[in-house]
């Protein structure tokens, strides 16, 4: 991750700050080892006009980091975002899905307790429902159809049993590379 703000950091001190407004994207800073909150400071320091760092993290990180959302010489904001109470979860849920013709009671069940509230892992879950066929198109109007017999039984379920396993026995620093892949995408990959 340093290696990555680093050149983050060239980027916003290059031609490519003065052509077009940069924003840069950091998500689970909790996770963040100490020379790359450095970098992270330092490149925050040294930002320019028109450029964006938006960081997310557990609330505990901002606890431990009180100075944080305070350095650089550019404007901050800190904003808390709490997670989503059961109604605001069944409305995100209706948005992405419609109304839910048939088993909607344990839809929202099923979401609410898998998601903690969560609006990214809302939307990573409906994926996933989609897949699995636990969700299908409404037959005769628009909207959904939940059957959570579909859903995978994480026993029995061969990817999830590997999928864990993996997670398992993976060292530290290799699931934590992996997972900030999966939330960053495939740009981070180079």
């Amino acid at each position: 991750l340093a290696e990555l703000l680093t050149k983050e950091t060239q980027l916003t001190r290059g031609f490519d700050a003065e052509r077009a407004p940069l924003c840069l994207v950091i998500e689970d800073l909790q996770y963040i080892d100490r020379d790359s909150l450095g970098t992270l400071m330092s490149l925050t320091d040294d930002l320019r006009r028109g450029g964006l760092v938006i960081c997310s993290a557990h609330p505990d990180f901002f606890n431990r980091h009180e100075h944080f959302a305070e350095m650089g010489s550019a404007e901050h904001e800190h904003v808390e975002l709490t997670a989503l109470a059961d109604d605001e979860v069944r409305a995100l849920l209706k948005q992405l899905v419609g109304p839910c013709h048939h088993g909607a009671p344990e839809l929202a069940q099923h979401v609410q307790e898998a998601c903690l509230g969560n609006p990214g892992l809302v939307h990573e879950l409906v994926r996933e429902l989609w897949a699995y066929g636990a969700l299908q198109s409404a037959t005769s109007d628009e909207g959904c159809e939940f059957y959570g017999e579909r859903l995978p039984d994480p026993a029995s379920s061969p990817r999830i049993k590997v999928e864990k396993d993996l997670r398992a026995s993976l060292p530290g620093l290799q699931l934590a590379v992996l997972e900030t892949g999966a939330v960053v995408g495939s740009a981070c990959w180079q």
